[in-house]
């Protein structure tokens, strides 16, 4: 038994409502005699922002105030848009070092009147789309795979034969230096926040035809033992392509799979997954 052991966790509570399991274990917690304190984190204070800034740019904080201010009215305190839109000031020139007095320098006018997307979402988007084609291939692929992907997925996926997918798993590596994703240890890549995965999945043209290539070139590349290990993966990306399937071998190769994804999800006792793939299965003979 430990006696001294601490949890610090975190989650939107607009996502987590009265009857979420995460609430019920809490108050389980609760009843058992466990401490548990909670602090509701909100956006920015202007000061707040002002330490960010004079930290990063190795000021003092009455130097950085005035920028600050116009920061903070046009970001709302949002940390990761204050970082996004201070680093969009940084590509526009009207943040910039200057050598000669030896410190960082703005233009004020210029960043007062700088216009402002209504969100991170459009902010991240207008950056996305001034990555090289085949980075941005590579970040909408991975947004497809959702909040992380996983490594030996994206391996396969670098097996396509479309010449703007080269040095695929390079492309994710620029898109980790350009602070979109990060790596997880060595395998995993993840989104820096659901915000600049939703930008990234919004650049797609034809999402369900995106789906479906990811789905069959994941079930084309894969071993049987591959397959095994990533069933789910691959069944959700060709469900969520499944209306652009005509040829009625494909629809049967494919509730096949579904009910594979099913009974694998039975067995591990995720009954709504299962259930959600043996419903997609049965819709493919229908």
């Amino acid at each position: 038994e430990h006696s001294n052991f601490l949890l610090v966790g975190c989650f939107r509570d607009n996502e987590v409502g009265e009857g979420h399991p995460l609430k019920s274990q809490i108050q389980r917690m609760e009843e058992t005699g466990v401490i548990v304190t909670s602090i509701k984190i909100g956006n920015m204070r202007k000061d707040n922002v002002n330490e960010m800034i004079c930290d990063s740019l190795g000021l003092l904080p009455r130097q950085t105030k005035p920028l600050s201010e116009i920061v903070h009215s046009k970001t709302h305190g949002n940390a990761l848009f204050v970082k996004q839109f201070l680093t969009s000031l940084y590509e526009a020139g009207f943040l910039r070092y200057s050598p000669s007095v030896r410190r960082w320098t703005w233009d004020i006018d210029n960043i007062r009147s700088k216009r402002v997307t209504d969100g991170v979402a459009e902010l991240m988007m207008d950056k996305m789309l001034r990555l090289k084609s085949n980075v941005q291939y590579a970040l909408m692929v991975a947004a497809c795979l959702g909040s992380q992907s996983e490594q030996s997925i994206l391996k396969l996926l670098s097996k396509d034969t479309d010449p703007s997918n080269d040095d695929f798993i390079a492309s994710l590596d620029e898109v980790v230096s350009e602070g979109f994703m990060f790596k997880v240890g060595s395998s995993t890549y993840s989104f820096s926040h659901d915000s600049i995965q939703l930008a990234a999945y919004s650049l797609i043209p034809d999402k369900e035809a995106m789906h479906l290539k990811i789905g069959r070139q994941l079930l084309d590349c894969s071993s049987q033992g591959e397959l095994e290990s990533i069933i789910f993966v691959v069944a959700a990306q060709l469900d969520r392509g499944s209306m652009l399937i005509t040829d009625p071998d494909e629809k049967i190769k494919l509730a096949k799979l579904n009910l594979k994804a099913g009974e694998k999800a039975i067995e591990q006792s995720v009954f709504s997954s299962a259930s959600l793939y043996l419903r997609e299965g049965v819709k493919m003979l229908s």
